[in-house]
């Protein structure tokens, strides 16, 4: 039985769903320039695109790497911002990934995740912040920009204005359409309706479940042509070992059908407090600790088995089916999104998954 965590002190507990982001764009709170695509616009965040890129490769880090932040753009591989420009990330190297889109705020604030389809070819997100220099009236000569590791043992190939990533938008003065569920009842009631996954606290708990997906060193991984060869899958049946720097793509269990007015955030991370360096960590979570889940958010209307991209950052780590793998937070919105997932106007590539990583 697993113990009850301390409650995750999100910083940012109300969010916008879609209706609520076209809202704020026409009332000029958000200003984008240019003006996003209706296909951007997705149940719970807008889809932002590929603009200008920096890549540092491995002799670059080797030689300025402290921190991320101390990298400047004039030590790497720097790739215009043009559409259907090839920019290609090498195994283990970093880019700095500047959006084609410029963001303007007033009375919001941002965080952002990688598409699901990029965290499933295991680029790693730095940060769930957006880099730049204020946090709610955005300085529009600063580019917003996120930094991403590819982890993978392959090279991976994006495209200039691709979408590669989301941005949620929390309002800082009102209300918003949603808000994280803190309750335990409330999140017990609500796992009801999709599934009945187990609770613990406010949490949803994920499981292992049949089989997990490990990379193929097979060639550059071209992220506008599915490959069946990118990934090796494996079962669970029997116990897998990651050892240090291994990632894979795992099949979560339950399967799950989320309403329209509800979704859930992935936690990239535990809460602090229940990680190893804690005083009084909860010994149950420590299979948690080498995992880091990239694109951790399941959209209202989805339907299907959910996903953890794990990464074995710290130790190696071993995993067997029924293994807690993920901690994920209700987001409940007062009314229903416009376009739910799965919906026709909208590219729902992974509705009915079965866990796969493409």
């Amino acid at each position: 039985m697993l113990d009850v965590p301390i409650a995750y002190g999100s910083c940012y507990s109300r969010a916008l769903h879609d209706t609520g982001i076209r809202e704020a764009i026409r009332r000029g709170e958000i200003r984008i320039h240019p003006a996003p695509l209706d296909e951007q616009f997705q149940p719970s965040s807008l889809d932002v695109r590929v603009g200008r890129v920096v890549v540092f490769d491995q002799q670059a880090q080797r030689k300025y790497v402290k921190t991320p932040l101390e990298l400047t753009d004039r030590f790497g591989k720097n790739y215009p911002d043009r559409k259907n420009l090839p920019i290609l990330i090498p195994s283990n190297c970093m880019a700095r990934i500047y959006l084609h889109e410029r963001i303007t705020l007033d009375q919001h604030e941002t965080s952002v995740d990688l598409r699901s389809g990029r965290g499933r070819i295991f680029l790693k997100l730095n940060s769930r912040f957006l880099y730049w220099n204020e946090s709610v009236l955005c300085d529009p000569s600063v580019e917003p920009h996120v930094d991403v590791w590819n982890l993978n043992s392959s090279p991976i190939q994006l495209y200039g204005h691709d979408r590669f990533a989301q941005i949620f938008f929390h309002p800082t003065t009102t209300k918003g359409n949603g808000a994280i569920v803190n309750d335990q009842a409330k999140a017990g009631e609500l796992a009801l309706q999709i599934g009945n996954p187990e609770t613990i606290g406010p949490y949803v708990l994920f499981r292992a479940g049949d089989h997990v997906f490990k990379p193929n060193a097979n060639g550059v991984i071209d992220t506008r042509i599915q490959r069946e060869d990118d990934c090796e899958q494996v079962s669970l049946e029997k116990t897998v070992v990651l050892n240090f720097g291994d990632c894979a793509v795992v099949q979560l269990h339950p399967k799950i059908q989320i309403p329209n007015n509800l979704g859930i955030h992935i936690l990239h991370r535990l809460p602090p407090e229940q990680e190893s360096f804690s005083t009084k960590p909860n010994s149950s979570f420590l299979s948690f600790e080498p995992n880091r889940c990239n694109a951790g958010w399941v959209d209202p209307g989805y339907i299907g088995n959910v996903t953890a991209h794990i990464w074995a950052n710290r130790c190696g780590m071993s995993i067997k089916k029924g293994d807690p793998v993920a901690l994920g937070l209700f987001v409940l919105y007062d009314t229903p999104v416009e376009r739910k997932y799965g919906s026709t106007t909208i590219l729902s590539t992974h509705q009915h998954s079965k866990g796969t990583p493409r």
